[in-house]
């Protein structure tokens, strides 16, 4: 899968309504043409097209729904696809990375459900569990995600593009847990070289993470090898600013060959915050 997926359901508010109906709509026609073929190769497209159906409508629930799905039917549509797609790829005897991909997708429709009840797009079962039900919605997709990092690291490596994806949604979840300690440990482990696309999405998180309002002054430093550190100092006022960054082009490749340039803020060897 290339990163543009990460950056779908990661940063929900950088794609449009339209374009997330569209994406969902699609998605949808693919899976509906692929059900009445037989033959294996169709099957197998049949399954790939009921979890990008699931991916996309999950990531439709967490923005409030859109043409005629409701967030809600979004997220009932979702589940549907993503439990048919693990049906047709058990059936088929599927690898163990593709049924763990499976599960990577519930970790996801869960995430995007607690977004959206956070937001108030889903309703809970009583208006008093709101926040007790997102919070178990976020448990439940750290506990998957954590399973499909385990997972992923035994099939591939831990360094491998799916088991560095779960990263990512480890730390993301630990975020709005406001676990911030295993959040900065989740950032650090998702560096994966100074100018790899994903070392500098970990970086800005990092940055995003260790500027948040503190009692104490905080001191950043990243080594050659892409290695994060941390210390504390003096109290100081909360207000910080960044040094050491510097805005460049990067030229990135995906695991598909494609190769994209995009600007992308790029921490120099030693970066302190103050």
């Amino acid at each position: 899968m290339p990163d543009s997926e990460l950056t779908r359901h990661f940063d929900a508010k950088s794609f449009s309504p339209e374009m997330m109906v569209r994406s969902a709509f699609y998605a949808k026609e693919a899976a509906d043409l692929f059900a009445y073929m037989t033959d294996d190769a169709s099957k197998e497209d049949y399954g790939t097209s009921l979890y990008w159906m699931g991916l996309n409508f999950g990531t439709l629930c967490r923005i409030g729904g859109g043409g005629s799905w409701t967030a809600q039917r979004a997220h009932e549509i979702a589940e549907q696809a993503l439990g048919k797609c693990f049906a047709v790829r058990q059936e088929m005897g599927a690898s163990q990375g593709k049924i763990t991909e499976v599960l990577f997708g519930q970790g996801v429709l869960a995430f995007c459900k607690a977004e959206a009840m956070a937001s108030g797009h889903v309703s809970p079962s009583s208006p008093e569990k709101a926040e007790e039900e997102t919070k178990e919605l976020r448990e439940e997709a750290l506990q998957i995600f954590n399973q499909c990092y385990s997972q992923f690291s035994e099939i591939f490596a831990e360094n491998h593009l799916e088991a560095i994806k779960c990263i990512t949604m480890i730390g993301l979840v630990c975020r709005r847990l406001e676990r911030i300690t295993d959040a900065l440990e989740w950032c650090r482990k998702e560096v994966q070289g100074e100018l790899h696309p994903r070392t500098q999405q970990a970086l800005r998180v990092y940055t995003e993470l260790v500027s948040r309002p503190r009692r104490y002054r905080v001191r950043m430093t990243v080594n050659a090898g892409g290695e994060v550190s941390q210390h504390g100092g003096q109290q100081r006022s909360a207000c910080r600013r960044v040094k050491g960054l510097d805005i460049r082009l990067l030229t990135s490749c995906d695991v598909h060959g494609n190769y994209a340039s995009l600007p992308c803020p790029v921490l120099t060897k030693n970066a302190f915050l103050k």
